[in-house]
């Protein structure tokens, strides 16, 4: 019998990142790889990375090095190559864009063969939904959204990720049920702004969250990052749903 194929993701960032990272994992299981925490034994190495900060990305180009020194096989996803700011760092290495995380196993089948593909695409894709593996089995991390509402010329993120997509209610409440259904008992809800949730589909975060705290379970919803700007138009009605008991 063959050894199966070992596969490390490394992984930095946001929380948002975390669920990437487990959507790919959860992929690459399905398609009977082996994950390993240790990258010496990994025959293929994944880092997920993050450019929101210029420490963050220096703690990336380290990781990378190491990498590289072990003569690892590398694929660079996430933030780093979708930003488009480090090309020349990442020319000899296989990327794979923020929104080609399905793609996972393909990819690693083209490294694993001695290629270095680049997946990048501007084309977003709904994120929930996919098979994952959770680094904590009590924990569902839910990314209900890509990119935000902002224009900010400094943002690499907002250059990364794009303008608002928000993903389908149905979508999301269906990946939670999953969750309640394998004993999570916390549920984390990421994206970049979640206060611009819905913008794009004339609904709004409150609305999400009635359809979340409306679940049977002993569940408690964790709220992510957002923006003022956008927390100021639905103020009233988010310090409302703060009383509820799950939240």
């Amino acid at each position: 019998m063959l050894d199966k194929m070992k596969i490390h993701i490394k992984t930095f960032g946001c929380s948002a990142n975390q669920a990437d990272s487990e959507a790919m994992a959860g992929l690459l299981i399905k398609a009977d790889y082996e994950l390993t925490n240790s990258y010496q034994e990994a025959d293929v190495c994944i880092v997920n990375s993050c450019t929101v900060k210029s420490p963050t990305e220096r703690k990336v180009f380290r990781y990378i090095k190491k990498l590289e020194k072990a003569n690892k096989k590398i694929i660079i996803a996430g933030c780093l190559p979708q930003a488009g700011q480090h090309q020349k760092e990442l020319e000899n290495h296989s990327v794979l864009g923020l929104f080609e995380i399905n793609n996972a196993v393909n990819i690693v089948k083209q490294v694993a063969q001695g290629r270095k593909p680049k997946l990048i695409s501007n084309q977003k894709k709904t994120k929930v939904g996919l098979p994952k593996y959770r680094k904590n089995s009590l924990i569902e991390i839910v990314p209900i959204s890509e990119g935000c509402t902002g224009a900010c010329t400094y943002c690499a993120t907002r250059l990364a990720k794009g303008r608002l997509h928000s993903f389908p209610a149905e979508q999301i409440i269906r990946q939670i049920k999953c969750g309640l259904e394998d004993g999570i008992k916390e549920i984390w809800i990421t994206s970049q702004d979640n206060a611009s949730y819905g913008v794009d589909r004339r609904t709004n975060l409150i609305s999400l969250l009635k359809k979340v705290c409306a679940l049977e379970g002993d569940f408690k919803v964790r709220i992510g990052m957002m923006d003022p700007d956008n927390i100021l138009k639905i103020l009233d009605d988010l310090i409302e749903i703060y009383k509820h008991p799950k939240i």
